[in-house]
């Protein structure tokens, strides 16, 4: 594995080997995205997604991450990946 990756890892991953994050809807420490980035921690979140510190691996470049994640309207497990749509969110309505 390379220099960097290696240092993503200690600067931004705990060592204690916990993969869960705050909040904990957040993906896992050391998702990797498209076969291309590595997610660290999280910088931020709000009513409508969650940013990640995290690397280019191909590239080492550091970047930022936005996950689209529409509070109240998805749920993810604690240390998983995938997301689940509330089926009772209601959505938008318009009147006529």
């Amino acid at each position: 594995m390379n220099t960097n990756i290696e240092t993503l890892k200690t600067d931004l991953i705990p060592q204690d080997g916990s993969k869960i994050q705050e909040p904990p809807y957040a993906l896992p420490y050391e998702t990797i995205l498209h076969g291309k980035y590595l997610i660290g921690r999280v910088l931020g979140y709000g009513g409508f997604g969650i940013t990640y510190q995290g690397m280019n691996i191909e590239t080492n470049q550091f970047v930022a991450i936005k996950e689209y994640y529409p509070n109240g309207m998805l749920t993810r497990y604690p240390g998983t990946t995938m997301v689940e749509i509330i089926s009772n969110a209601g959505g938008f309505s318009r009147k006529r």
